[in-house]
């Protein structure tokens, strides 16, 4: 919050996924019978990958390469138990205690601040946000980025570096959006286009405001999708 125009905590993020994925992005509004609300924005058919709950909770997570991966929980299903917790705290922990897979990050938020951890299968390294945290897909823990399955691309580490000179100034939900839009980088910028033939673009983006229930998002990148604001009722 210190780091926003307004004080509160803003967490946000962009999806970057295969181009020919982004016809089935949806965003799933669900009323359990036990548990809180939930709204998801995922593909059609899969579990939970980023949003919040009626907690004003808020989920979210970036893909890493570590070697080490075993049978255990992916990723899309540890998201769909932790959207359902009741603080950032308890989310990021059934991450940290399950049984995982394979590498990615998540990242939790709630009213009072953001976290998050970058973990391997078996391993994890936590931050709490007092300060900005940037996320990009390679790891920054110099234990993961001794087993990493691949170097950090030019991509990863342009729209890293990009995202952090970025937020050097306080943050809201409009400059977030530009951020999402920009293409100073061509092909390495963080609004990535089917276009730009890397194999991968942007699906969706998502601008999160725990104190406030309400979630910003938008199918494709930021300059070309709709966005719409989805709350709770």
């Amino acid at each position: 919050g210190s780091q926003t125009t307004t004080g509160v905590v803003i967490a946000a993020q962009t999806w970057d996924l295969n181009p020919t994925d982004l016809d089935f992005v949806v965003a799933v509004y669900r009323q359990p019978l036990h548990g809180p609300d939930t709204w998801s924005v995922t593909c059609a058919g899969c579990p939970s990958l980023m949003g919040m709950n009626s907690n004003g909770v808020a989920v979210g997570t970036t893909n890493i390469k570590t070697y080490g991966s075993r049978i255990g929980i992916p990723y899309l299903s540890l998201l769909h138990r932790a959207i359902r917790c009741t603080t950032r705290a308890e989310a990021l922990s059934s991450i940290i205690t399950a049984p995982r897979a394979g590498a990615h990050t998540y990242w939790s938020a709630d009213a009072a601040g953001v976290d998050d951890i970058e973990c391997t299968a078996t391993t994890h390294v936590f931050r709490h946000g007092d300060q900005p945290l940037i996320r990009t897909n390679h790891c920054q823990s110099e234990a993961h980025i001794a087993i990493e399955g691949e170097p950090a691309t030019p991509s990863s580490q342009t729209r890293l570096q990009r995202a952090r000179s970025w937020v050097t100034k306080k943050q809201d939900v409009a400059s977030l959006k530009t951020l999402f839009a920009d293409r100073s980088d061509g092909v390495h910028s963080i609004n990535r286009r089917p276009e730009d033939a890397q194999g991968t673009a942007t699906n969706a983006c998502m601008v999160a405001i725990p104190a406030q229930k309400m979630l910003h998002v938008c199918r494709g990148p930021s300059d070309r999708g709709l966005w719409v604001e989805l709350t709770f009722t």
